[in-house]
This record gives C-alpha cells, sequence and structure tokens, in this order.
C-alpha cells in the first residue's frame, strides 16, 4: 500500500494522481506504516491533493516520529524552524534536528548547525539534553 502511494505520487508506472497516493497512503497508515505516515505529512505540508494544511502535517509527522521515522524527525524540524502550524521556536527545532541526526539523518547535520546562532549556551544545553531524553523514549516505544 505504501509503495502503490509513492508510485501514485511520484508517477512511476502509473499517472501522477496525488488524490491516489492519498488514498494508499491512508490505507498504509491505518496499519502503522510509519513511512505512510510521513508521506502523508508531507503531501498535507505541500498541499499535494489536498489543501494545505499544517496542522495536519505535524500530526502525521508526530505519529511517524514516535516510531523513529528520522525523515519525519527532519520534516518536524523544518515545521518549528519556519513556524509552519506551530509557533516557530529554534529550540524545537534543535531537538529535533538532533534526533533525526542520532537516528542516521545525515542531511539534518547542517540544518541544526544552523540553528545554533539563534540558541543561547544555555538553550542549546537544555536543548541537547531534551533530545536525549526523547531518543530514548522512541527506543523504549520501538521495543
Amino acid at each position: 500500500q505504501f509503495n502503490l502511494g509513492k508510485m501514485y505520487r511520484d508517477g512511476l508506472g502509473v499517472t501522477q494522481d496525488y488524490k491516489e497516493a492519498i488514498k494508499w497512503f491512508r490505507l498504509a497508515t491505518d496499519q502503522g506504516e510509519r513511512n505512510a505516515q510521513n508521506n502523508l505529512g508531507i503531501m498535507y505540508r505541500d498541499g499535494l491533493g489536498v489543501p494545505e494544511d499544517y496542522k495536519e502535517a505535524i500530526k502525521w509527522f508526530r505519529l511517524a516520529t514516535d516510531q523513529g521515522e528520522k525523515n519525519a524527525q527532519t520534516n518536524l524540524g523544518k515545521m518549528y524552524r519556519d513556524g509552519l502550524g506551530v509557533p516557530q521556536d529554534y529550540k524545537e527545532a534543535y531537538i529535533w534536528y538532533s534526533i533525526a541526526v542520532a537516528s542516521g539523518q545525515k542531511s539534518a547535520i547542517n540544518a541544526r548547525e544552523g540553528l545554533r546562532k539563534f540558541l543561547s549556551p544555555r538553550q542549546l544545553a537544555e536543548a541537547q539534553e531534551e533530545a536525549t531524553a526523547r531518543i530514548k523514549q522512541i527506543e523504549e516505544r520501538q521495543k
């Protein structure tokens, strides 16, 4: 179901159809598929096949991050960095980028480092401590 969603989203072997992609992503999310949750978040964030809805995107990114999906962790960091669907919060963005980096998401490294200039040393220390705590929570949920 997830793969069919990607095929319709990207027009691979089928005519590109965002609404059909969403249908397949939703079916996959009903089974807890974290990659489908992230992709559904992207569809809502970018208004692909559905009206742009940042709050709905945040909901799907959070579901995926709870399962350790590193792309969703990065996407949630972007939402906080840019204030999309949530108040702009550089510290919270730094936390999510740090979680993504710990999950192996190399593309989050530069994004995280770019936020340092907006945070005091104290805020950086707090963010690193909070990221460590959340990483442990995510790992516990995955057991």
